[in-house]
């Protein structure tokens, strides 16, 4: 697993106890919203910096695994049609 999808799991993680705070009703520890939210901020930060430093998540269509070469595929196959009025490519 990548740093970058580390991240992403950990966000996914924050994400859902901060709805289970917002859900549960009764009163909300804000003290742990704050320090939730806050720490949702630096993954953030760190998944940009990644991105910035080409260590994001890769680009799948450029990626050589079997599903960029499928993407790779179904794109180059992909007929785009002519528009009405446009003479046919000689």
């Amino acid at each position: 697993m990548t740093a970058f999808q580390k991240l992403e799991t950990r966000a996914i993680d924050v994400r859902k106890k901060l709805r289970d705070l917002a859900t549960a009703g009764g009163d909300l520890d804000a003290d742990k919203v704050q320090e939730l939210r806050s720490e949702l901020d630096a993954i953030e930060t760190r998944q940009q910096a990644l991105i910035l430093a080409g260590e994001g998540e890769p680009d799948p269509v450029t990626s050589d695994t079997s599903e960029g070469r499928e993407l790779r595929s179904l794109i180059d196959g992909a007929n785009l049609g002519q528009s009405p009025g446009t003479p046919p490519p000689r």
